[in-house]
């Protein structure tokens, strides 16, 4: 019986394997976890777009957003905005493009485009002689 037991016993692993077996399961366990971060870090950098763009061209020289409001601190509050990104923002430093990005990651738009009237050439010409004291054209008498 103790022959058997002893066989049995130098049959089992020792401290040594069990820890490198450990350190085999833990290797593969943050490899695991590295290649799902860096799976998750590329599709955050190239997620698609989650909002449609509209139809219309957007002004992006205004500060905030349609029907989101500028706050005394010149933060831009949507107060009905029922989205997944932040209600309260600073746009200040956005560019066109940024303002953009965030507009078709954030389902809001910003306002449409007005379409400036073609300013009419002024036909006549001031003329006349410069009045020394303050420096304006003088109407020449008719």
């Amino acid at each position: 019986m103790s022959n058997e037991i002893k066989r049995k016993s130098e049959s089992l692993p020792t401290q040594k394997d069990i820890a490198n077996q450990i350190h085999k399961i833990d290797k593969e366990v943050i490899d695991n976890l590295n290649k799902e971060i860096i799976k998750e870090e590329n599709i955050i950098k190239h997620k698609p777009h989650v909002c449609s763009e509209p139809s219309y061209e957007r002004d992006y020289s205004y500060l905030c957003p349609d029907d989101w409001v500028k706050n005394s601190s010149d933060q831009c509050w949507g107060m009905d905005y029922d989205g997944h990104c932040e209600s309260l923002k600073y746009f200040q430093d956005y560019t066109d493009d940024e303002k953009k990005e965030f507009e078709l990651n954030c389902c809001v738009s910003w306002p449409k485009l007005k379409k400036t009237a073609h300013k009419q050439k002024r036909e006549d010409t001031l003329r006349g002689s410069i009045n020394p004291n303050n420096g304006l054209i003088v109407k020449p008498n008719k």
